[in-house]
C-alpha cells in the first residue's frame, strides 16, 4: 500500500471537464483488467462512465491515490453486456434525457436536438465505419449505472436483465482499475475524443 499512497503518474494536459478524458482512461483500464486470463478474456468495444467531481480540473502534475478517490469516491464494480446498435442508441438517448453526465467511449456519436429531444443521428466505430446492424458489441458499465443509477436509467437496467445481453458482473472495482492504469503507464497523456461538439459527451 505504501506504493499506492505515493506518486502514481503524471497527467500531462489539463482540461476543463473530465467526462470524456476520465471515461477514456476507464475504457483503457477496464479493458486491461477484464482482458486478464482470470476473467476469461472478455474484449471490450466501448465503455460508458461519468465523473463525480466536475468542479475541479484534473491538472498536470503528480497524482496520488487520493486524487483517484476524489474522481471516483464510490465503490463500483465492472459490468459488461453485449448490445445491438439500436439498444446502444436507446440507452444513450435515455442518458441524454436524464441530463446525467455520461460518455460512451470507443464509438463516434453525433446527435441532434437537445434535452429530452436529443437523438442519436449517427453511431460509428472509432475508425468511422457504421456499426453492423445485427452484431452485438461488448459494452462496459459500472455496477451503479447497470442497476439504473438510482432509477435514472431504468431502460438500461431492464435491458441488461434480458438473457440476450449476456450481462456479466466482474469482480474488478473501477477505482482500482484506474489506479492500476496509472501505475502501469506512469506518464498519462490527455486523450482527445472530440469533446468540442455533440459527439461523445453526454452532458
Amino acid at each position: 500500500m505504501a506504493a499506492y499512497r505515493g506518486l502514481l503518474s503524471t497527467y500531462l494536459r489539463p482540461h476543463a471537464r473530465l467526462v470524456g478524458g476520465l471515461a477514456a482512461l476507464l475504457l483503457a483500464s477496464i479493458a486491461v483488467q477484464v482482458l486478464s486470463p482470470q476473467l476469461l478474456g472478455v474484449f471490450i468495444d466501448s465503455a460508458m462512465h461519468g465523473v463525480f467531481d466536475e468542479r475541479n480540473n484534473f491538472v498536470a502534475g503528480p497524482k496520488t491515490v487520493n486524487d483517484i478517490w476524489t474522481l471516483l469516491p464510490f465503490e463500483n464494480f465492472v459490468v459488461t453486456a453485449d448490445l445491438m446498435p439500436e439498444e446502444i442508441k436507446a440507452i444513450m438517448e435515455e442518458v441524454y434525457a436524464s441530463r446525467e453526465s455520461r460518455s460512451l467511449v470507443g464509438f463516434e456519436i453525433q446527435t441532434e436536438g437537445s434535452g429530452y429531444e436529443r437523438r442519436i443521428a449517427s453511431l460509428q466505430t472509432a475508425k468511422g465505419s457504421k456499426l453492423e446492424r445485427d452484431k452485438r458489441y461488448s459494452i462496459a458499465f459500472n455496477s451503479f449505472d447497470s442497476r439504473s443509477a438510482g432509477h435514472r436509467f431504468m431502460k438500461l437496467r431492464a435491458l441488461l436483465e434480458t438473457p440476450s445481453t449476456r450481462c456479466t458482473f466482474h469482480p474488478v472495482q473501477t477505482r482500482d482499475a484506474l489506479i492500476d492504469y496509472f501505475r502501469r503507464h506512469q506518464t498519462v497523456h490527455k486523450i482527445d475524443i472530440g469533446l468540442g461538439g455533440r459527439r461523445n459527451a453526454a452532458a
